[in-house]
């Protein structure tokens, strides 16, 4: 590695999340930001996302973006810095077979997620295991002894509080736990329909996928929702909410031939 000091970048819808890796790949920061919905100019966003200057300046930068408008712009970005050296994984890089088409729609983030399962619980390589992420979708994502076969993509909770009544009866509802499954109120029933829908939808899909691959499979959950819904669920679990970040910071660290997978 040519730089002690490894970046990770997730972008996604509704978040920018910046995370700052040691040499052993732990997130030593960690920085958000929302997603820009439409970027005019170079310059403008530019005043609004800037790397904590502590950090240093010579950084090696590894993104995982699943909006082409954004990523262009990051990539602009970087290359006028040169002290900044900015890597975008492409599906080859990561050491994974891929049963999923067209191959190059399958978005990077569910690569990295996997792959930072691998990293985080190194005693997984060689099982099989699914990852659900919840953030502004909830994203099912099936990994089969090296090989990642697919899944499944929902509307995720921030999406379905924002669709409710249309935003226009009930005005925009805030995200509380559920007290039991049936809701005494609106908002209670709200956050039944959301949070137990959710969480049961996906107990539901990974028992499915369990019984069509035959064989038994581990549920590992991360997101930004992902500590707030683990007490719903009644399936053993792995939960660890920077996985994406994990997978970037590992295939960077494999790609240079130093610290590898399994240090935490």
């Amino acid at each position: 590695m040519g730089s002690e000091k490894v970046v990770s970048i997730k972008v996604g819808v509704s978040r920018m999340t910046v995370a700052l890796h040691d040499r052993s790949g732990k997130i030593q920061d960690l920085r958000v930001w929302r997603t820009p919905k439409k970027i005019s100019s170079v310059q403008e966003p530019f005043e609004n996302f800037q790397l904590p200057e502590r950090w240093g300046n010579i950084l090696e930068v590894v993104l995982i973006s699943v909006v082409p408008q954004l990523t262009a712009w990051l990539k602009l970005i970087f290359s006028k810095n040169s002290r900044i050296t900015l890597h975008c994984p492409s599906a080859e890089e990561w050491g994974l077979e891929i049963e999923y088409f067209p191959r190059k729609t399958l978005g990077v983030d569910r690569i990295a997620a996997c792959h930072g399962a691998l990293v985080r619980y190194p005693e997984l390589t060689g099982r099989s295991f699914v990852v659900a992420d919840f953030g502004s979708h909830t994203v099912m994502t099936l990994y089969r002894k090296g090989t990642i076969l697919g899944g499944s993509i929902a509307a995720g909770i921030p999406l379905q509080l924002a669709s409710i009544g249309g935003g226009l009866v009930l005005g925009p509802s805030i995200l509380k736990l559920p007290k039991g499954v049936v809701g005494k109120s609106t908002e209670e029933s709200i956050a039944v329909g959301t949070i137990l829908g959710a969480v049961k939808g996906v107990e539901g899909l990974f028992e499915r996928m369990e019984k069509e691959c035959g064989g038994e499979l581990e549920l590992i959950l991360t997101g930004g929702l992902s500590q707030l819904l683990r007490p719903f669920f009644r399936l053993p679990l792995r939960s660890d909410r920077q996985l994406i970040h994990y997978g970037a910071w590992g295939v960077h660290a494999e790609g240079s031939n130093k610290e590898g997978p399994g240090k935490f």
